[in-house]
């Protein structure tokens, strides 16, 4: 009886194992998104697939947001491939209302949801809001600042008081810990260099060092 009882219960949880082991394929694709590299879009379509189905066996937060952040990737590169964009946001809006849901301190959601807010002219405060509730989840993620600056930058006609200070306190932490990163913004958006120079105005010997990098730049 014992083994009989064994033999169902491992034959019940072989389909949850299958699904969890398909999954590391979407650990796989997350890896190299955040390297900078893009996946095939069949690719990120096989993983979503992968994720739905084990998030049909167990309820993870770590499946859903994943399964989240490949929808956002998905549809940022993918865009011209979708016949229904509002359904497709829709469906977006959904997975990351039941991703926080699950993950409520999730920097990487709260940044997801960001993007999808400020996809509506009139959702802009939202996605602010949305920019707040990543950098409170973890303001020193490396792998986030780059991304917020810009955001905030973007956005900077809607800033209210707290949004500037994030803005600037996001753009110091660049300065200190992705200089290079720094660089490629600022290639972008001189105009940021004076935002620097006021943010180092009290660090003499670190305004030296901007002082050089822009002349390096030939930047004002």
């Amino acid at each position: 009886m014992i083994f009989l009882l064994a033999g169902i219960l491992i034959y019940l949880s072989f389909p949850r194992f299958i699904a969890s082991i398909k999954t590391l394929y979407s650990d796989v694709l997350v890896y190299e998104l955040d390297a900078g590299a893009l996946p095939s879009e069949m690719a990120l379509l096989k993983a979503q697939g992968d994720l739905g189905e084990a998030i049909d066996w167990s309820d993870s937060s770590h499946y859903q947001s994943q399964a989240n952040y490949l929808q956002v990737q998905y549809f940022l590169h993918y865009t011209e491939n979708i016949s229904d964009i509002e359904g497709a946001l829709a469906d977006i809006m959904q997975s990351s209302n039941l991703a926080l849901s699950l993950m409520p301190v999730a920097p990487y959601v709260w940044y997801d949801r960001a993007l999808m807010d400020s996809m509506y002219t009139e959702r802009i405060p939202q996605s602010l809001t949305a920019i707040k509730m990543s950098v409170y989840a973890d303001r020193v993620n490396q792998n986030l600042l780059k991304a917020r600056v810009v955001f905030l930058w973007d956005n900077k006609g809607a800033w209210d008081h707290e949004s500037r200070s994030i803005f600037k306190a996001q753009l110091m932490l660049l300065w200190e810990l992705k200089r290079r990163q720094l660089i490629q913004v600022l290639k972008s958006n001189p105009e940021l260099g004076s935002w620097l120079v006021d943010g180092l105005s009290t660090s003499p010997d670190e305004l030296v060092k901007l002082e050089r990098l822009l002349k390096k730049l030939k930047l004002p």
